[in-house]
């Protein structure tokens, strides 16, 4: 069952312009292009089939989810316009300051699989390591709305510094070595073996109520 209210938190140009194109029938070619028609089919079809030529498929045969998402691209671009200075990661990499993106989403823009060849659908840690194009990165997925049921331990002291300045706290459990000097040599500013301020000279990328170095 494609559910496309999966896709109401999109606004950027690079995805609601694939998206057009993709209805147009124009062939994608690039590998920017192929990463957002991936990020795509993880929500639409979960990340089995996206690893698959089967989506591209499925998505061809119907009308109807074609039809609709033609009519939410409209609604998206009016209620969720995003106006992002340009920035880019990388060429391969497609996403945009200030978007909101879902965890497969966040996989597949930087082609991340699991074992089985699958597209990764979720993370589960709050620091994930990302290899890519030669390059590595960090994704601080940090919950910015912290429910009040959770306990005081796992509250971290996760806040906003300013426009380019986030201070961002660790688990608990994080010890100097070897997460700590990791995160040190990747120009963290450490205030505590836990808490850290970051500055972003990359990309500060707003996603789904996480941020995203």
């Amino acid at each position: 069952m494609v559910n496309l209210g999966k896709l109401t938190h999109v606004g950027d140009p690079l995805r609601l312009g694939l998206w057009r194109r993709l209805l147009r029938g124009e062939t994608v070619w690039t590998p920017r292009d192929r990463r957002l028609c991936d990020m795509l089919w993880v929500v639409l079809y979960g990340g089995k089939l996206a690893a698959s030529g089967e989506a591209a498929e499925r998505f061809q045969r119907h009308q109807a989810v074609r039809a609709e998402l033609a009519e939410l691209i409209e609604v998206l671009e009016r209620l969720n316009g995003v106006l992002a200075p340009k920035h880019e990661l990388a060429a391969a990499v497609p996403l945009v300051l200030h978007a909101r993106y879902l965890a497969g989403e966040l996989a597949a823009a930087f082609g991340v699989r699991t074992k089985d060849g699958e597209l990764r659908e979720a993370y589960y840690t709050g620091v994930e390591a990302v290899r890519d194009g030669g390059r590595e990165y960090d994704l601080l997925l940090v919950t910015l709305q912290k429910a009040t049921g959770v306990k005081e331990h796992l509250r971290y002291q996760d806040f906003a510094l300013g426009e380019k300045r986030f201070h961002w706290q660790s688990k608990a459990a994080t010890t100097v070595k070897p997460c700590g000097s990791s995160a040190l040599a990747r120009g963290w500013a450490a205030e505590t073996p836990r808490a850290a301020m970051l500055s972003w000279t990359t990309a500060a990328t707003e996603s789904a109520g996480k941020f995203v170095r």
